[in-house]
């Protein structure tokens, strides 16, 4: 389970279009991503450092998703649903990205999203702009999955 990053990321990935992700990242594979997330590497500090100033924490966990390394990464949007602007971001990915989609949790963070209003208003806005099948995807069939309900190994 990884956390997606909240608004701030997702904007800095909208509004900083020289940030690397999964279409122009660095050559090599996943080895980019081991560099960050493997603090038993050498220089693993200084190299992780590095990355933060060229990926948005939103890029780095859709990379995860992608890779086939990394079969276990989930994500919820969270609060995410709050900031309809990040919407459209969100709906491209689910229609046209299926490594993703199929690791997308609906989430609410309740007791945060319930100052901005009611959990079922902003869900039902969620759900009025991805549709039926995106909003059934991430909030019965990926949790299904997670939990394994359906008993596949």
């Amino acid at each position: 389970m990884a956390h997606w990053g909240g608004y701030a990321q997702w904007e800095r990935y909208l509004s900083e279009p020289w940030l690397m992700d999964a279409d122009n990242k660095k050559q090599g594979g996943v080895e980019w991503l081991e560099e960050l997330i493997n603090p038993a590497l050498p220089d693993w500090q200084d190299k992780a450092e590095s990355y933060w100033t060229d990926f948005s924490w939103f890029s780095i966990i859709q990379d995860l998703m992608e890779y086939e390394d990394y079969p276990n990464v989930y994500v919820d949007i969270s609060y995410t649903l709050y900031q309809e602007d990040c919407y459209p971001l969100l709906k491209v990915l689910l229609d046209n990205n299926p490594k993703v989609a199929d690791r997308v949790l609906f989430g609410t963070d309740y007791f945060v999203v319930a100052q901005q209003g009611t959990e079922r208003q902003l869900s039902l806005k969620l759900r009025g702009y991805l549709g039926e099948e995106n909003y059934r995807k991430i909030a019965e069939e990926n949790p299904r999955r997670f939990l394994n309900l359906d008993g596949a190994a």
